[in-house]
């Protein structure tokens, strides 16, 4: 999937990745940054950095990357134990 933008005459004078998250507000802007940087964004045709100033009739072309996979691992911690109701409720 990829996305084709273009820059309107309101965005003159944006950086790249505000431009980026207000159309793309899904995205956070450290991932939408992280594109940028992988050059998975252009602008007319050619990589850009996060700090470039968008123009109005800019041609800006997102191909995002896929989600990495989280890598999360349960830890033996030690839990220390204030209150143990002991005993069985009694039905009425």
């Amino acid at each position: 999937m990829t996305w084709e933008l273009t820059a309107q005459p309101g965005d003159d004078g944006k950086r790249l990745d505000s431009f980026l998250h207000e159309r793309l507000a899904e995205f956070s802007r450290a991932r939408l940054q992280s594109w940028i940087k992988a050059e998975r964004v252009q602008v007319n045709g050619a990589g850009a950095r996060a700090s470039y100033t968008v123009r109005a009739g800019d041609t800006i072309r997102v191909s995002p990357a896929g989600l990495t996979p989280l890598k999360a691992e349960a830890e033996d911690l030690p839990i220390e134990i204030l209150y143990e109701r002991l005993g069985r409720h009694r039905r009425r």
